[in-house]
């Protein structure tokens, strides 16, 4: 994934479009302003040294911006990532069991546990994304008779994306009957076969901790309520 360090012009230039193009993650709200005039940033720079607007670019999935806020008549800056087009995550089933990926990840240099996910690509709806990482994670398997549980938004502090969470049956997904070796892709070592019961035990001995994960369960347990 190649990171983009940007220039002074092209971090105010790329904020400006993120602005336009999605209203809803710069709305005022609950006493806090987004500064979003140019000028007024400008000025901010050159009195504090400070930079301002989207810094870094990870490919072109992930955004790494700098905000200008106000609140309480006070000024200050707050970094997060944008991921534009949002994510999604899959609680997959096989059977009576459910699948999970044994993937080692890197921010936190340890494996776990977890469900599908991955970005959403502009342009495609989430139940198209479901099924695109399905395919891309599980050796080519269909996703079949998808159902939306919800959305989640996984962490509040600096990610600004939510994720939508789908339930489904996966086909022609064949191996053995707890663990089907992966190739490697993504840090992906196995897909692990559960039964809902399993899952709940390993949650609650600490095994499973993945906040997609946890939430994506959550979100399924109502839906069996419903």
């Amino acid at each position: 994934m190649n990171i983009t360090t940007n220039g002074r012009e092209e971090t105010r230039a790329l904020y400006q479009g993120l602005v336009m193009s999605h209203p809803e993650l710069f709305k005022s709200a609950h006493g806090v302003k987004y500064i979003t005039d140019p000028e007024a940033i400008c000025e901010y720079e050159a009195t504090t040294g400070e930079r301002l607007g989207v810094l870094y670019q990870m490919g072109s999935y992930e955004v790494f911006v700098v905000d200008l806020i106000e609140k309480d008549g006070a000024l200050k800056l707050h970094g997060r990532i944008i991921m534009p087009d949002n994510g999604v995550i899959i609680v997959p089933k096989l059977g009576n069991k459910f699948v999970l990926e044994d993937q080692y990840r890197y921010p936190v240099c340890g494996k776990h546990l977890a469900f599908p996910r991955g970005h959403c690509e502009h342009g495609s709806t989430p139940e198209q994304d479901a099924v695109r990482e399905i395919e891309e994670e599980c050796k080519g398997a269909e996703l079949t008779n998808i159902k939306f549980l919800g959305k989640t938004y996984p962490e509040t502090h600096s990610n600004a994306w939510y994720c939508s969470v789908f339930l489904g049956d996966i086909q022609g997904l064949s191996g053995g009957k707890d663990a089907i070796a992966q190739d490697g892709y993504e840090g992906i070592e196995n897909l692990v076969l559960l039964t809902a019961e399993e899952i709940d035990d390993l949650i609650a001995k600490g095994k499973i901790t993945c906040g997609y994960t946890l939430a994506a369960w959550a979100l399924y347990r109502a839906f069996l309520k419903s």
